[in-house]
């Protein structure tokens, strides 16, 4: 079976072709009054929502979202128009002449200071009696705690190229899900989604800013490759990327925690408000993420979890690592260790006592990362120093400071998503002694796919080169779902291994060749159950505690991490030094993250940059060989989930000043340090 060479998306390139670029809004929010500019040069086109024959949307599951401005705009950047010629100098110029009047100009107020009727959904969850225990605790603490939004880690071009071949319609796009692309196309263009080919694009990394945001892409080429019969490309540059591509949701939590006279929980009241934008992105998903999350992993028998999604008038927000869970941890062990210091107790034994050891592995996770960075030590020898100095600015040596959280990765779809969606994968052993195996997932340059060659190798006793994995032809493959949310491990992988179980049983019976398809269910024992907040809601979890020792300079306020501890949790580790690579890349990037100054970006360039390698920290990791779960997870997530919260509580022992936000750049260190 022939496979096709995959080429990034800049590489496409056709003569004739047209480039196609998109004319977007001016302002926030308000009606289209008049839309006019001068007939086009020769070659040149110019498509509004008027020229879409199908539906002008995007479906997902919170809803629909249009693909270009129809009468109403809805957030600064919205697309309004699309613009395909052969030069770009020429359609640069002539978007110059375009005017756009409105009328009925409104904005919304912010994320921070919404009103009820921005609120878009909202879930509340409770068990026990949080209401009567914080009435009559004996002492309440609260806290406020805000996440900004999260940039894409790379700048990796996004974009899609259209064109006829063979009389049939063929899309290459750079996305994570091919068939959510062959969808959109189909309805955007009015035809039968069997009547569109869509194929993937090679892609350097994959941060799940692929998932949906590329179908609006490749609908704008198709649209334009449709109308004019010739192929037609679109690039996004580097700055429309960076301020209207997709950004991760912020999210603002309030806790209120009831306390015993030792310090122990006994009751938990959250607040968890996420940004929107103008058009809510698998708003249940993120909602029911959060709510899971929102109370960390305590053992509390009161508590009450109360979830709302917010519009406003930004574009829409997307999925970021750790969405819907990493602004909880970040929050629940930002609180904890708020709790830890008023009660005087040792963050690690505070922690130990109030989880459960029935419902996760995190005690024998943190008691490990504890052991291996003397945290319990250095953490009483800072206090003590913190405690001595009378302010940070009149030291003139850097500041120090450790921190430790205990946090979970959730992966796949949450709740029975696996199950309703009917995601498969089908594997083929061929007459010659060749398997191949067809699915969606295993997308870009993902590791996981040697990983599944191996294991399908291993199965069927075969070599590794007659493995073979077909991911990138929607003609040719099963809808395996999206290749994101940590789901290649821990769906598609097992997927794999099930299907070639299944050819192993029949092999020496049956003539070749021999086909099986697999999809997902989710185990039966440990569901998640809503109502008592109890139970996995994810085809798997994996666990992970981190260390985190700093020191800053306090008159620069520069960050220098000394160290990073982290144990992890993950069923059977399938290949270590992988693991402990996408660990270390994930860990570099999530350090970098903690103090980027996400204002003002008024470059095209990202704000992430990799550290030089004299200031790359050195990370002990260490994977728990006794883990409870039989198979293995993703633990790609786990970085982003875990840096933040043990990072923070490091800089505010450093600092002797407690911090609720994150990121921290240098000016809003400093201007906590100012009492500002």
């Amino acid at each position: 079976m022939e496979q096709r060479r995959i080429q990034y998306i800049d590489d496409y390139f056709d003569s004739p072709m047209l480039h196609v670029s998109i004319l977007r809004s001016q302002v926030e929010r308000g009606k289209i009054n008049l839309i006019s500019y001068p007939d086009p040069p020769d070659g040149m086109l110019v498509l509004g929502a008027q020229d879409i024959p199908g539906e002008n949307c995007i479906h997902l599951s919170s809803g629909k979202i249009p693909i270009l401005a129809e009468g109403t705009i809805h957030y600064l950047g919205q697309p309004v128009l699309l613009i395909a010629g052969n030069n770009r100098q020429e359609m640069e110029e002539f978007a110059g002449y375009v005017s756009i009047d409105y009328r009925d100009i409104t904005v919304l107020p912010s994320f921070e200071n919404f009103f009820e009727k921005q609120i878009i959904k909202e879930h509340r969850l409770s068990r026990g009696n949080p209401e009567k225990v914080l009435k009559e605790a004996f002492q309440i603490l609260e806290g406020s705690y805000y996440v900004d939004e999260t940039l894409p880690w790379s700048l990796d071009a996004q974009g899609a190229f259209a064109r006829y071949e063979e009389g049939r319609l063929v899309v290459y796009s750079s996305t994570q899900w091919l068939h959510h692309v062959r969808s959109t196309v189909a309805g955007v263009l009015d035809i039968r989604p069997t009547d569109v080919t869509v194929r993937r694009t090679a892609f350097s990394a994959q941060f799940d800013e692929k998932l949906w945001y590329p179908s609006f892409l490749a609908a704008y080429a198709a649209l334009a490759a449709q109308v004019s019969g010739k192929s037609c490309k679109l690039i996004l540059s580097a700055n429309e990327l960076l301020h209207h591509g997709p950004r991760g949701t912020p999210v603002a939590i309030e806790h209120r925690s009831a306390v015993d006279k030792n310090g122990d929980l006994a009751a938990i009241d959250v607040t968890v408000n996420l940004e929107s934008g103008a058009f809510p992105v698998y708003s249940e998903e993120a909602l029911q993420r959060a709510s899971s999350a929102a109370a960390g992993n305590y053992n509390c028998k009161n508590v009450s979890v109360t979830t709302r999604l917010i519009e406003t008038t930004r574009r829409p927000l997307d999925f970021s690592p750790g969405a819907g869970l990493a602004g909880c941890f970040f929050a629940s062990e930002t609180h904890a260790s708020l709790i830890a210091e008023v009660s005087q107790t040792d963050p690690l034994n505070w922690k130990l006592r109030n989880l459960d050891e029935k419902e996760s592995p995190l005690p024998e996770l943190l008691t490990k990362v504890a052991a291996a960075s003397d945290f319990s030590r250095k953490h009483a020898a800072y206090e003590l120093a913190k405690k001595r100095r009378s302010s940070p600015e009149q030291e003139n040596r850097p500041l120090r400071g450790i921190g430790i959280a205990g946090v979970y990765q959730g992966n796949g779809f949450f709740g029975r998503g696996e199950e309703t969606e009917r995601f498969k994968v089908t594997a083929r052993l061929e007459s010659e002694g060749d398997l191949y195996i067809f699915t969606s997932g295993l997308s870009g340059m993902h590791k996981t796919a040697s990983l599944a060659r191996r294991r399908a190798a291993e199965i069927l006793g075969i070599p590794r080169s007659g493995v073979h994995i077909i991911n990138d032809d929607t003609d040719r493959i099963p809808e395996s779902g999206p290749s994101g949310l940590s789901r290649n491990i821990t769906v598609v992988y097992r997927l794999v291994e099930r299907c070639c179980e299944a050819i192993q049983k029949k092999r020496f019976r049956n003539p070749l060749p021999l086909e099986a398809s697999r999809s997902f269910r989710l185990p039966a024992k440990g569901r998640w159950e809503e109502s008592q907040l109890q139970g996995s809601p994810y085809a798997a979890r994996s666990w992970a505690a981190c260390v985190v020792e700093l020191e800053l300079d306090p008159i620069l306020l520069e960050k220098s991490v000394r160290g990073v501890w982290v144990a992890v949790d993950c069923g059977e580790v399938l290949h270590r030094h992988r693991a402990e690579s996408v660990l270390e890349t994930g860990i570099l990037h999530a350090v970098e993250g903690c103090t980027v100054n996400l204002q003002n970006l008024e470059t095209s360039e990202s704000p992430f940059h990799l550290p030089k390698l004299k200031d790359i920290p050195p990370v002990e990791i260490s994977f728990n060989r006794g883990s409870r779960q039989k198979f293995s997870s993703g633990i790609g997530d786990l970085p982003y989930i875990m840096i933040p919260p043990a990072f923070t509580a490091a800089l505010s022992q450093a600092a002797g000043v407690y911090f609720d936000r994150f990121p921290l750049p240098p000016r809003n260190i400093h201007q906590y340090m100012e009492g500002t």
